[in-house]
């Protein structure tokens, strides 16, 4: 299960071998055999691709893209994640950086492979499905 990897931000110098090792063990334990790209970037750059595509004018932690129904597709879609992002909240949840951004390149696969968080019931599926996720990788489990 290949990792396609961008870093398009300068805020933080990120490991990539690392980071794809941990994003290919996740794609593993939740049997998913499909390639997923993982695009690092700003708030401005998140921002954009947010009112682009969902008509919201505001940054936001994560977004979603899935790119074929196809199942011979090896290519499942794209998670696009806010370093800036992650680097505020980190901060304001006092917790490591590191645990946040996991979260949510985790929560960017989760959408891909159908889970939601619009219905309470669904967010809280997905919740615990995100924190078993963060604890079976040694991140502690965070709570909205």
């Amino acid at each position: 299960m290949p990792v396609e990897w961008s870093d398009q931000q300068d805020l933080v110098k990120l490991e990539e071998e690392v980071w794809q090792k941990k994003l290919e063990g996740v794609l593993e334990y939740l049997k998913c055999d499909k390639t997923i790209s993982f695009a690092l970037v700003d708030d401005k750059t998140i921002q954009e691709l947010h009112y682009q595509y969902l008509g919201e004018n505001t940054p936001t932690d994560v977004l979603s893209f899935p790119l074929s129904d196809n199942e011979e597709d090896p290519l499942m879609g794209e998670v696009v994640v806010s370093v800036e992002r992650a680097l505020w909240e980190a901060k304001r949840r006092h917790h490591p950086f590191e645990a946040e951004l996991f979260l949510y390149l985790v929560h960017g696969i989760l959408h891909l492979l159908g889970y939601t968080d619009e219905e309470e019931r669904e967010r809280q599926k997905m919740v615990e499905k995100q924190n078993e996720i963060l604890q079976t990788f040694g991140y502690p489990p965070i709570s909205d």
